[in-house]
């Protein structure tokens, strides 16, 4: 009896917070490679059409970068909702997230990805004295029936000194030159400012 009140008290704490699962996992688990793992989730809605970004993992990546020491991929998917329920793989890039351990003192850089209507931003955070910020957003061009990126940003400054100046950087120019397709983007060939 305790349990099923605990749950049922668990049910409507999570429909009052707005948590709901969007995408059940196993609706995209056959397009999972071998030993990775789906680490975040998220829906948009285009052109009446159902998508999921799915950002992967390796599985047990912490103790692999441990002993490893090597930069391990970290797709990136757009799937799209099929009428059999199932998801097929619409675009994929495996280098528009940081690493794992990317963010110096704070490891894992990868701090939310973020989606919003016909965007969504990719948001990373690390440092230790001296801090820095990456938001990486991409936009659906509905002509070009693409995800272009709109903006590759970020701040910096010394967490030692807490009236000092934030630097803005722009780690990817956007405007003036030819537009970056979501899978070719590479946030390690980026160029700064």
């Amino acid at each position: 009896m305790f349990r099923l009140l605990k749950y049922t008290f668990l049910l409507i704490l999570l429909g009052i917070l707005g948590c709901e699962q969007k995408s059940s996992p196993t609706a995209f688990e056959h397009l999972l490679e071998e030993g990775y793992e789906v680490f975040f989730s998220d829906t948009l809605h285009i052109d009446q059409k159902d998508l999921v970004l799915a950002a992967l993992k390796r599985q047990n990546e912490d103790s692999l970068l441990w002993e490893t020491r090597e930069e391990m991929p970290r797709p990136l998917l757009i799937l799209e909702a099929q009428s059999s329920g199932k998801f097929d793989i619409a675009l994929r890039n495996d280098k528009v997230i940081l690493c794992g351990a990317c963010g110096g003192v704070f490891g894992d850089p990868l701090d939310m990805i973020e989606a919003a209507d016909m965007s969504f931003t990719i948001s990373h955070y690390g440092g230790s004295r001296y801090r820095w910020t990456r938001h990486i957003s991409f936009e659906y061009d509905e002509e070009k029936n693409a995800w272009l990126l709109a903006s590759d940003k970020g701040v910096s400054y010394d967490n030692l000194n807490p009236e000092g100046e934030m630097e803005n950087i722009v780690y990817t120019k956007t405007e003036g030159g030819a537009p970056v397709l979501f899978e070719a983007f590479n946030v390690n060939a980026s160029s700064e400012e």
